[in-house]
């Protein structure tokens, strides 16, 4: 049974072989486009300094995040902080984000159950 097993991902990479197909990685897609609707989320409903008087004493991300700089890159910078220390799979997050900017909550809802997160 073991032996099966064990020739299972060899007869798999063969068949891709030979049938030159690229494998995918559907999970980079899926985060690198989650990460894009949260950035534009965060650019278009926060200032800089809104977001770091907002973050900045959650967890490390006030040491983490380069908090100066463009907009874009800040807003950069923290996404990437947050999916790091994984934080952005954490329901406080979207309650702050609610009670931050309460008439974006549906907007808001639809990005946390992208990653998993359910209000």
């Amino acid at each position: 049974f073991l032996n099966r097993i064990k020739r299972i991902p060899n007869k798999i990479n063969s068949e891709i072989k030979s049938e030159k197909l690229i494998p995918l990685s559907p999970l980079r897609s899926d985060t690198k486009s989650k990460s894009q609707e949260f950035q534009k989320f965060l650019e278009s409903a926060f200032s800089s300094e809104e977001l770091r008087r907002i973050f900045r004493y959650v967890g490390d991300l006030g040491n983490t995040v380069n908090w100066t700089g463009t907009h874009r890159n800040t807003v950069f910078n923290l996404t990437e902080a947050l999916e790091k220390s994984g934080y952005i799979n954490s329901k406080d997050i979207y309650e702050i984000l609610i009670s931050e900017r309460p008439r974006k909550s549906s907007e808001i809802i639809s990005i946390a159950r992208m990653y998993g997160v359910i209000l």
